[in-house]
């Protein structure tokens, strides 16, 4: 595994060996050092592809909340992460008709979403750093729904806690 952010001056690179991940690397020009015991599947993600082990989305998930690990790029170290299954919309992808899931992170003051497919292909993903990452060949018109989409959730979300 490998972050590099110049804009952050953050270097980290991540090795899973004998049941434990070590990160090393420099975070705005410090170094750091990490190790923890890995389980595949056991957390929620990585600094490269955090929902590569969610998989099978359905109708019933959304409107629900749970709890994940997920690393934290600029220490490098496991934090608990709420995520919550806000909507979920029909998409045209470059391979085909999906349904798109819409899931919203919390961490602390923290917030951010991505978009993710019922099977757990990553559309979209948010940052807490207000950097989006999108799929390469997305369509314009789906970018555009689920930027709309995205938008109203957030203006609704701004509105409840008003």
């Amino acid at each position: 595994l490998e972050l590099k952010s110049e804009r952050f001056d953050t270097l980290m690179i991540g090795v899973v060996k004998e049941g434990k991940l070590s990160l090393r690397g420099h975070v705005r020009g410090k170094r750091t050092r990490s190790s923890f015991a890995y389980r595949p599947g056991a957390m929620l993600g990585s600094m490269i592809s955090p929902l590569a082990p969610l998989r099978d989305f359905d109708d019933k998930l959304v409107g629900r909340s749970w709890q994940v690990e997920m690393i934290n790029p600029l220490t490098g170290e496991p934090e608990q992460v709420t995520v919550k299954a806000r909507s979920s919309c029909a998409v045209q992808l470059d391979s085909g008709p999906a349904t798109c899931f819409n899931l919203f992170f919390t961490n602390g003051d923290l917030q951010w979403s991505s978009w993710v497919t019922a099977d757990g292909q990553l559309v979209m993903q948010g940052t807490p750093f207000g950097i989006a990452l999108r799929r390469r060949g997305l369509p314009q018109q789906t970018l555009e729904k689920l930027s709309q989409l995205e938008s109203d959730s957030k203006t609704k979300q701004n509105q409840t806690s008003d």
